[in-house]
């Protein structure tokens, strides 16, 4: 069930776990969207970031979604993220190592 799409972002929820699709180029001028999106979401147990549609994030991005991953923990739930096989959302993950602060589940 699809509960919410808005620019580029699709929030779904399925039993107890909420996918966050993001899809397109996300940086400064998008955070401030992404942020509130996610913060809507600080009560949800599980939360699975979908990054596959993803094409560009800038540093403002990953703070955004490192900071949401925090908040869940704090709040006793979880956020994990699907990325894609290859292009650049895939090598800023590798290269900042992000896998050790938002776990990275399924294949992309």
């Amino acid at each position: 069930m699809i509960d919410s799409v808005d620019a580029g972002l699709r929030v779904t929820n399925v039993g107890p776990e909420t996918f966050v699709s993001l899809d397109g180029d996300w940086d400064f001028a998008s955070m401030p969207h992404l942020r509130t999106a996610l913060s809507e979401l600080v009560d949800r147990p599980s939360v699975i970031l979908d990054l596959r549609g993803m094409t560009f994030m800038d540093s403002t991005i990953i703070g955004a979604l490192v900071g949401a991953t925090k908040n869940l923990g704090v709040a006793g739930g979880s956020m994990r993220c699907i990325l894609p096989e290859h292009g650049t959302v895939r090598r800023v993950f590798d290269l900042m190592s992000l896998d050790k602060v938002i776990p990275v589940v399924g294949a992309g």
